[in-house]
């Protein structure tokens, strides 16, 4: 429900409210136009956050997968003479590590801003 449906259905308890057995129906619609606008509000708020947070996902699978196509390239040439040396052995390792540090400034970035989000939510409350 929107907020301009919110207003309408407040607004119309203000018409019933004119009959004397329009109050107890005014009170209900009021309380059902208070509810909705609430979780509108909270609906909106929590979607960003499930936004990104789901972004962060799919960044990291993105990630996920072009490492491990990277690796196990990687490994399948090491193992082709049955022998892995240390250079092949480092450079699976690198790649590992790669992998590692690309997905932790993933998390970051998305740590801060989901910071940032509940800043702006703190802000918007404060005015």
């Amino acid at each position: 429900m929107s907020i301009i449906g919110t207003i309408g259905f407040g607004a119309t308890s203000l018409g019933a409210i004119g009959t004397v057995i329009g109050i107890p129906l005014a009170i209900a619609m009021d309380i059902g136009a208070v509810t909705a606008g609430i979780l509108s509000i909270a609906s909106s708020r929590i979607g960003k956050y499930v936004r990104t947070k789901k972004n962060k996902h799919q960044q990291i699978r993105t990630l996920a997968e072009a490492k491990l196509s990277a690796i196990s390239d990687h490994i399948s040439r090491a193992i082709e003479d049955d022998v892995i040396s240390e250079g092949e052995y480092s450079l699976i390792l690198a790649e590992y590590n790669k992998y590692n540090a690309a997905k932790d400034a993933i998390r970051l970035k998305t740590k801060q801003a989901i910071q940032e989000q509940q800043r702006d939510k703190a802000e918007t409350n404060s005015q």
